[in-house]
This record gives C-alpha cells, sequence and structure tokens, in this order.
C-alpha cells in the first residue's frame, strides 16, 4: 500500500510539472486573480434573473399557451414561488460567470506568450485568430438559441400534451403544481440549450487535436450512448422528455463531423 501510495504520489508530480500541468496551475492561479470580476457578474445575472423570474412565471402559467386550458395550476406553499425565482436567478448568474470566464480565458491566452509556449509543448492545437474565437462564441449563443426554441415550440408542448392525455385516459382531472411545472420546464430549457452544443464541442475537439477524427469515428456508436445518458441527464426523469433530448443530440453529433469534414483546416 505505501508502494501504491508513492506511484499516485509520484503520477502527480509528474503531471505538475509536465506541459498540461503547467497549463492548468496557470489558469487556475489567474481565475482566482478573476474571482471579484466573476462574483460581480454572478450577482448581476442573479439580480437580473430575480428581477425577471415574476414576469418569466405570469408568462409561464397565462400568456405562453404551454398549460393546457384544462389543467389547474396549484400552489402548495408560498415557498415554491420562492424557490422558483431562485432557481431562474441561479442559472442566470452562472451563465453570466461562465460567459465572462470564458471571454477572459480567451483574451488571457491571446495576450500571454508563456501560456501560447505551453500550449505549442502540448498535444492541444489553437491556431484560432480573435474573429474565429469571436465566431464560434457568436455560434453557440445562435445554437444555444436555437435549443431553447426547440425546447419552447417541440419538445414541451408534446411532452406536457401527452401527460395531459394520460391523465384524461384515467379520467382523472390534470392538477399540476407550479413547481414541478416551472422546474420540468427550466430542465428541459437549459438542456436543450446545453444538448444543441454538441457540433461546437465536436468540432472544437477535432480541430484542436484533443481527438482524432479516426478514433472518434471508430467509437461512433459509443459516442451515440454518451448521448443518451446526457440526454438523461439534462432532462427530466421521463423516457419521452430523454428521447426528445438524446436525439437531436446524436444529429448535432453527426453535423459536427460532417462540418469538420468540409471546412478546410487551416493549420
Amino acid at each position: 500500500q505505501m508502494d501504491d501510495g508513492r506511484d499516485v504520489e509520484q503520477a502527480i508530480e509528474v503531471l505538475l510539472d509536465s506541459p498540461s500541468g503547467q497549463l492548468m496551475a496557470r489558469f487556475g492561479a489567474h481565475i482566482r486573480r478573476r474571482w471579484s470580476w466573476l462574483l460581480g457578474a454572478a450577482l448581476v445575472g442573479f439580480t437580473t434573473g430575480f428581477a425577471i423570474s415574476t414576469d418569466l412565471i405570469l408568462w409561464l402559467t397565462e400568456t405562453s399557451g404551454l398549460v393546457p386550458p384544462s389543467v389547474e395550476i396549484v400552489v402548495l406553499s408560498p415557498l415554491e414561488v420562492i424557490l422558483i425565482r431562485l432557481r431562474i436567478a441561479t442559472l442566470l448568474a452562472l451563465f453570466s460567470c461562465g460567459l465572462l470566464l470564458l471571454v477572459d480565458l480567451t483574451m488571457y491566452v491571446r495576450r500571454d506568450p508563456q501560456i501560447r509556449d505551453l500550449i505549442a509543448e502540448t498535444d492541444i492545437r489553437i491556431r484560432a485568430p480573435p474573429f474565429k474565437v469571436i465566431l464560434t462564441v457568436i455560434i453557440a449563443i445562435g445554437l444555444g438559441a436555437l435549443g431553447a426554441t426547440y425546447a419552447r415550440y417541440v419538445l414541451i408542448p408534446f411532452v406536457l400534451e401527452y401527460f395531459m392525455m394520460d391523465t384524461l385516459r384515467v379520467e382523472l382531472t390534470p392538477t399540476w403544481r407550479l413547481a414541478d411545472l416551472g422546474s420540468f420546464v427550466i430542465g428541459l430549457i437549459a438542456g436543450s440549450m446545453l444538448a444543441w452544443q454538441v457540433p461546437i464541442v465536436t468540432y472544437i475537439a477535432l480541430r484542436t487535436g484533443a481527438v482524432e477524427r479516426a478514433e472518434l469515428l471508430a467509437h461512433r456508436r459509443h459516442a451515440w450512448f454518451i448521448s443518451a445518458v446526457l440526454g438523461a441527464m439534462l432532462s427530466p426523469p421521463d423516457p419521452i422528455s430523454m428521447g426528445m433530448v438524446a436525439l437531436p443530440m446524436v444529429i448535432l453529433f453527426e453535423i459536427g463531423l460532417l462540418v469538420d469534414r468540409l471546412v478546410p483546416d487551416s493549420r
């Protein structure tokens, strides 16, 4: 056991001394220096999300058209509304913090020659000029908007209608809790927005050398299985939602492979 412990310690030391380990250490130190900026972005996102959450709840229950007319929305506890508002605010805070972190790390890599030297020593290939980075961020935001649109107009109406009809078949009056409905809708929209980033992730992984195309093609079925697992993690725990989130991920994964093959590599 002592020998195994020494082997683990030696493996950790080798990892920390490697270019990849030094790179991660520098990124970690830079993020710690930026904690006040990240906290400020999170607070702005949280405050904004909490302020607009009441309007979003009213939109969901009254004007969105997602709730069938025969369904009654009930609130069993005053805390339900507060918890939904906090969840909306937290999601917007995480989004604001993540977006600032992405932009800041991109600028850090561009202006620090030591970081670029460490990246050059690893197997990761980054040759993207700033306009390509900006274009990638814009495409990612666009894909997220498409994912939210898919959830709003296809996924959520279909699933809610299915649940309502399933209830009516057994001659029960459909009554939904506001907390359950809010969590369900927020989870599907957020999950779809993340799931629709698959083409970007696939393309970047191939172009940076994080994974080789031949290796990815050889394990395509594993990628499909991972998509199904992620679909289950990003959606509410029912098979219809899981399938309707996982299937677009598989299609988008194939689109990412197709884009990588069609777009010339400028390395």
